[in-house]
């Protein structure tokens, strides 16, 4: 959604540089072939707030451009996704249901939370009575999720070695959040830990990694969550 809206120079002046905050770069993109392979880098200086745009600069070139986002009121929650790396950058607001399966003794069990007139309602197992459930525990989640960061992100094919070495078959939890109309927010597999990292596969292929210390929070509560419902 990103377009150039000018070039701004093609022989940038210290004070330029400045201006435009490339000595303190918001942010710095590689772009990388499906093997992993690095391609391009692009620096990312300033966002001027006044104006709705941001500065750019590929790296090795004098070019300065002035970056607009199609939609432009769009550009800075977009800045944000990118800088922060959010897993789901969500609005917690939205999310109105929610299945989750988890490896509980070994055995997978899944629960299903559902929101109907403001209040959470929710079972454990595949069929049964919905009843309701604790809005706090529901909400500390969701707001996790929210919050996660991921590490590494992997493109649907990619043959990167950290990604090959990945337990992906070895599933600790599924979890899918949806919208009132029934659409994915997040749906997403999260493996085992291996050497400090987990590994969430989206159903499109891409794959993120996760550093184990990050993922902690949410872990736990998982576990709250599944424990408010009765075996």
């Amino acid at each position: 959604d990103l377009r150039i809206a000018r070039i701004v120079t093609d022989s940038p002046t210290t004070s330029d540089t400045l201006d435009m905050g490339f000595n303190r770069p918001a942010l710095v993109v590689e772009l990388a072939d499906e093997k992993g392979k690095a391609r391009e880098k692009a620096v990312i200086g300033r966002f001027d707030e006044e104006n709705r745009v941001l500065y750019a600069q590929r790296e090795g070139a004098p070019t300065i451009l002035e970056l607009e986002w199609a939609e432009r009121n769009a550009i800075a929650p977009a800045m944000d996704d990118l800088a922060q790396r959010l897993l789901a950058p969500i609005q917690t607001t939205d999310v109105q249901a929610i299945d989750l399966e988890t490896m509980e003794d070994g055995e997978a069990v899944p629960y299903r939370f559902e929101k109907a007139d403001g209040r959470w309602k929710a079972r454990r197992g595949d069929e049964g009575e919905m009843k309701s459930a604790p809005e706090i525990e529901v909400a500390s989640f969701v707001n996790t999720v929210s919050e996660l960061r991921y590490k590494e992100k992997y493109e649907p094919g990619s043959d990167s070695a950290e990604l090959m070495l990945a337990p992906l078959d070895d599933i600790e939890t599924t979890m899918t959040l949806r919208n009132k109309d029934g659409q994915p927010l997040l749906d997403v597999s999260v493996t085992t830990a291996q050497f400090d990292l987990r590994f969430a596969r989206a159903r499109d292929g891409s794959c993120y990694s996760i550093e184990s210390g990050n993922y902690q929070k949410l872990s736990d509560a998982i576990k709250t969550l599944a424990g408010v419902l009765p075996k």
